[in-house]
């Protein structure tokens, strides 16, 4: 489970920032929950579909963004249930939310930029993955070496 808060403070009246909110986040693809006066809840994704997707905004989450007087504080919960968890793909997370604080601090966010993330943390996870192969091949060898090895010396043993 991944756990963040982020607080944006300085924010001159929050309040108007729920429009721009509410469109941020469902042009990311996470679906309005609830919304309340000063408080939005949005959800994306299910248990099941973590098992299958590799895109971490993609996981099951739920992000709640609160308005208050000259602050917006944002707390998420990723679920990682079926994924292992690296650092390129916590590095999504951060620029996604980034750029969210960019959005309410200039008006302004790079939507590219959490793409161009997203693939950097891709081309890792394959990498990553290609290692863990190649290492599993190598004590695989290296196992079926030794094991041969003690074979030949309890036969030796055995016979003298």
């Amino acid at each position: 489970m991944l756990k963040n808060q982020i607080c944006i403070e300085n924010v001159n009246n929050p309040y108007k920032k729920k429009n721009e909110t509410i469109a941020f986040f469902e042009r990311k693809g996470f679906k309005l929950k609830t919304e309340y006066d000063n408080r939005l809840v949005f959800q994306r994704g299910n248990i099941f579909q973590n098992f299958f997707v590799f895109d971490p905004l993609k996981w099951k989450s739920l992000i709640v963004v609160a308005f208050e007087e000259k602050s917006i504080t944002i707390n998420s919960t990723i679920s990682t249930i079926g994924q292992t968890v690296m650092e390129s793909e916590k590095q999504v997370w951060k620029v996604f939310f980034e750029n969210y604080e960019d959005l309410i601090t200039q008006n302004d966010y790079n939507e590219d930029i959490d793409n161009v993330v997203l693939d950097f943390a891709h081309k890792i996870r394959k990498n990553e993955y290609r290692n863990k192969i190649i290492w599993l091949i190598i004590g695989l060898l290296v196992s079926g070496i030794i094991s041969f090895i003690v074979k030949l010396i309890i036969k030796r043993i055995i016979t003298n």
